[in-house]
């Protein structure tokens, strides 16, 4: 029982791990080709960022999720 419970540990933070990469990439293709479609950007650093005219769709905001 106390193998299967480290390994469904262990596979948990291999999940994240692979996450980060994922948007890691996505950041490094939205920098080099200003456009992203479909890119996970959960949790990607945007801090001084020009959103301006960017389309975000099904963005959650304070006010609801704008479409």
């Amino acid at each position: 029982m106390k193998k299967l419970l480290l390994l469904l540990l262990l596979f948990l933070g291999l999940i994240g791990t692979a996450s980060a990469d994922i948007v890691e990439t996505n950041t490094l293709k939205l920098k080099a080709l200003n456009a992203c479609d479909s890119c996970n950007l959960q949790g990607a650093n945007l801090s001084e960022a020009n959103l301006s005219g960017a389309t975000l769709c099904n963005t959650i905001t304070p006010w609801g999720t704008d479409n």
